[in-house]
């Protein structure tokens, strides 16, 4: 089987906060986005649903991003701040 872009499976990644338009057009293009479309923290409940499954979570500092959430995204992932 041939891959190509239309064929493979974009990376899942769970962003924290709002990002300027630019910003998310980038991650859209090579990512499955799911956005907190808010300037305030996430809740934790809710992010521990949200990055369940995940391949990346873009955050900021601010977001109390411990052991218990990467477990709950799963065996790779990458946190950009």
């Amino acid at each position: 089987m041939r891959f190509t872009a239309e064929t493979m499976v974009k990376p899942k990644v769970f962003v924290t906060r709002r990002v300027p338009e630019s910003g998310l057009q980038i991650l859209r293009e090579r990512c499955d986005v799911d956005i907190w479309d808010s300037d305030d923290v996430v809740p934790r409940d809710v992010l521990l649903k949200r990055v369940t499954g995940v391949d990346g979570i873009f955050c900021t500092i601010n977001d109390n991003i411990d052991r218990e959430i990467l477990d709950a995204a799963g065996r790779y992932i990458i946190v950009i701040y």
